[in-house]
């Protein structure tokens, strides 16, 4: 095990620690036995004494032309 130094990370690194765990888990899920549980695109923000902040969000698009009954 590698220890982590989290107290006084630059912001970046943190984002960037935070994005390669989450690949690493939807990696492990896929080659997994069984149905992968996790995966897809992730949307990534901030939470600092400043406030919330996005840093990466997906686009999402909602379709109108559908017809509802």
């Amino acid at each position: 095990m590698w220890p982590i130094i989290y107290q006084g990370m630059p912001i970046q690194d943190a984002i960037d620690l935070a994005v390669y765990l989450v690949n690493v888990t939807i990696g492990h899920s896929r080659f997994a036995v069984g149905p992968p549980v996790c995966g897809g695109h992730i949307d990534v923000a901030t939470v600092t004494s400043r406030g919330f902040r996005w840093v990466r969000q997906k686009d999402w698009v909602v379709k109108t032309d559908s017809v509802f009954f």
